[in-house]
């Protein structure tokens, strides 16, 4: 005897079936692969990591900030060299 799922379909998703633009795999991506709850959850962390590194391997070959830290006119900049600086 095969096994059967059951498939349940909220109101919004009937209308889909039905429409003229209906896409099956759009649908079936929709009901089967559920996108993250937070789009970006991510993002700012890699952000922040991609910075740092690029700052302390730069500190590392020229003894300095990079340029963009006096570009963004960011005060006190010399404060950030020690903090990774073994």
């Amino acid at each position: 005897m095969p096994k059967f799922t059951t498939l349940t379909l909220s109101a919004r998703e009937i209308a889909q079936l039905v429409s003229p633009y209906f896409g099956s795999m759009r649908f079936w991506i929709e009901k089967h692969l559920k996108p993250p709850s937070d789009p970006f959850p991510t993002l700012p962390a890699d952000m922040d990591r991609l910075l740092k590194d690029y700052t302390k391997h730069y500190w590392e070959n020229h003894q300095e900030l990079p340029l963009w830290f006096e570009a963004c006119q960011i005060e006190g900049a010399a404060a950030f060299a020690p903090s990774f600086v073994a």
